[in-house]
């Protein structure tokens, strides 16, 4: 039989393979294969070591080209929220639970910034709530 690219590799496996079940012991394997083999594992490795290699290096290739469409995709709509002492915003009511618990309160006054993405908000009926700029939205 004469078999093109790759495909007498996987022919030649399973040979062995099927000769490795029917026959006790390596005599079978040696009329079969022609060598002793010590694993399954160690045959596919020798019989296609550079594929594995090139396999690995264009899937690595592909691996962070992926990344890099999926972060600039990402950044396509990603902005930052800087908000400023004395600014109108709504906030997210994370207090209340259930089906229909979660609302937007406002508007509040932006009393204090304490990091560039936590604020001390004056939730207008003497509360003050420190809020995460992402549960806020300015107004």
């Amino acid at each position: 039989m004469n078999f093109s690219g790759g495909a007498k590799r996987y022919i030649n496996v399973g040979v062995w393979a099927v000769a490795e079940r029917t026959t006790r012991g390596s005599q079978g394997v040696n009329v079969t294969y022609g060598l002793i083999p010590t694993s399954l594992l160690r045959i596919i490795c020798a019989s296609c070591g550079t594929d594995l290699k090139s396999a690995a290096d264009w899937a690595e290739l592909h691996a962070r080209h992926g990344q890099e469409i999926y972060v600039h995709n990402y950044n396509l709509r990603s902005r930052d929220k800087h908000l400023s002492e004395g600014d109108m915003v709504i906030v997210l009511n994370d207090e209340a639970s259930g089906k229909f618990g979660k609302h937007w309160q406002g508007p509040v006054t932006v009393l204090r910034v304490k990091s560039p993405y936590s604020y001390l908000v004056d939730m207008g009926d003497g509360r003050v709530r420190n809020v995460h700029a992402n549960k806020m939205i300015k107004i």
